[in-house]
C-alpha cells in the first residue's frame, strides 16, 4: 500500500527552521521593546503557519489593550494634576487639613461638634491713623507682606485661620484634627508673631512707611467647630464665648501696653514652660472673669528678675497686703522704669491703703471698652 506524505513532511527542514526562527525573532523582540504594532510574515495551513496567525491575533489583542492603558493613565495624570492645582487654589480658602478630611472621609464632615479649642485674635492697632498715611498701593502690598508672614507662622504651629479682615485675624488651634499641646501650641505661635512683627518693621521703615502695632488675644476652652452657612456657602468656624473673650483680649492689650493676652486656661498648661507675669483680675463684657497674664518674649535678664518680684507683689496685693505690695512694686519700677503694669498696681495700692476696699472685694477689674483703661 502506498504511503502518502504530508505537506509539512515535504518542506525542507531549513525552510522550517527559518519560518520558526522568525516567530522566536517577534516574540523577542516585543518582549524586550514592549512594542505590539509588528507583525509576522510566516502564515500557511501548517502548524508553524497557524501558530504564526495566533501570534498576529495576539499582538493585535495586545496593541488594543495597550492603547486602552495608556489613555487610562494619560487621564489619570492629567486629573492628578488638576486635583494638585486645585487643592493648591482651595487651600488658599480652605485650611490643608480640611481639604484632607473631606477627601478621605466617605460621609460628609457633621455640621458642628464641641471641641477644646485654642483661639487666637491678632489686631493692628491704630490702623486708621496707619493707612492714613499711606497710599491704598503701599497698604496693600504691606498687609499682604504682614498676612504672608502671620499665616505662615500659625500653620506652622498646626493652627487654621478662620477669618482674616485688613485689622484683624482670627485661628484655631485643635480641629479637625486635634493634638495634646493646642493650647501652647497657639501661644508660641503668638510669641514668633510678635518677633515676626519686628522683622516687618524693619521692612515697613527701609520702604519709609509707619511701623504696625500688633496685640494678640488667647483663650482655650469648649467651642461648637465646624461648617455653617447654607449649601452654596460653607464655611468651616467656630462659635463660642471664649472666641469672644480671646477678641476682647486682643483689644486690651492696648490699654495694659502689653503684646499678648493670655487667661488662665493657657497659663496653666505652659506655666512650666514659658515665664509668665501677672497683669490683672477682670471682668469682661458678658460676664466673663479671669487673671490676664502675659508671657515673655525675649526678657532681658533685668526684666526676668522684676517679673519675678512683681508676681510675689501681685499676690501681696490680692491678699489685701496692700503696704507690702506697694514697696515690691516700686522695687519693679525702679528696675523696669515707666512700667505701666506695675505703676497701675502701684496706684491701686496707694489707693486702698488710704480707704480699704470692701469685705467682698475680690480685685477684678470691670472692664469698660469706651474707656482708654479697666477701671474697679
Amino acid at each position: 500500500m502506498e504511503c502518502v506524505k504530508t505537506q509539512t513532511e515535504v518542506l525542507p527542514m531549513r525552510k522550517r527552521k527559518d519560518r520558526i526562527r522568525r516567530l522566536e525573532q517577534l516574540i523577542n523582540d516585543v518582549v524586550q521593546t514592549r512594542v505590539f504594532g509588528k507583525r509576522t510574515d510566516v502564515d500557511g495551513d501548517d502548524a508553524i503557519g497557524r501558530l504564526g496567525q495566533s501570534l498576529n491575533s495576539l499582538l493585535s489583542a495586545f496593541e488594543k489593550s495597550y492603547e486602552l492603558v495608556k489613555r487610562y493613565a494619560f487621564k489619570a495624570v492629567l486629573t492628578q494634576k488638576k486635583e494638585h492645582k486645585l487643592r493648591k487654589m482651595f487651600q488658599q480658602y480652605v485650611p490643608e487639613e480640611i481639604i484632607k478630611q473631606i477627601s478621605l472621609e466617605p460621609e460628609p464632615m457633621p455640621e458642628s461638634e464641641i471641641r477644646l479649642l485654642a483661639i487666637l485674635n491678632s489686631d493692628v492697632h491704630s490702623m486708621n491713623e496707619i493707612s492714613g498715611m499711606m497710599r491704598p498701593d503701599e497698604l496693600v502690598t504691606s498687609l499682604n507682606h504682614y498676612f504672608s508672614l502671620m499665616i505662615d507662622i500659625v500653620m506652622e504651629h498646626r493652627g487654621i485661620v478662620d477669618i482674616m479682615r485688613v485689622d484683624n485675624f482670627r485661628a484655631f488651634f485643635g480641629a479637625p484634627v486635634q493634638h495634646d499641646d493646642d493650647a501652647e501650641q497657639a501661644l508660641r505661635s503668638a510669641i514668633r508673631m510678635q518677633e515676626g512683627l519686628v522683622e516687618f518693621n524693619k521692612w515697613q521703615q527701609q520702604r519709609n512707611l509707619p511701623k504696625f502695632k500688633i496685640g494678640i488675644g488667647l483663650h482655650y476652652g469648649a467651642v461648637v467647630v465646624g461648617n455653617t452657612g447654607s449649601p452654596k456657602k460653607m464655611d468651616y468656624t467656630v462659635i463660642g464665648n471664649i472666641v469672644n473673650v480671646a477678641s476682647q483680649l486682643a483689644l486690651l492689650t492696648k490699654a495694659y501696653s502689653v503684646p499678648i493676652l493670655i487667661p488662665e486656661s493657657i497659663a496653666s498648661v505652659v506655666r512650666d514652660k514659658i515665664k509668665l507675669r501677672i497683669v490683672d483680675r477682670v471682668t469682661l463684657r458678658g460676664g466673663w472673669r479671669g487673671t490676664l497674664y502675659v508671657p515673655s518674649i525675649s526678657p532681658s535678664p533685668v526684666e526676668d528678675k522684676a517679673w519675678g518680684i512683681h508676681n510675689r507683689a501681685t499676690k501681696l496685693y490680692y491678699e489685701r497686703n496692700f503696704r507690702e505690695a506697694a514697696a515690691l512694686f516700686e522695687r519693679v519700677i525702679s528696675r523696669m522704669l515707666d512700667d505701666p503694669i506695675s505703676n497701675r498696681y502701684l496706684i491701686r495700692c496707694q489707693k486702698y491703703i488710704a480707704t480699704p476696699p470692701p469685705p467682698e472685694w475680690d480685685g477684678h477689674a470691670t472692664i469698660v471698652f469706651t474707656d482708654p483703661y479697666p477701671s474697679e
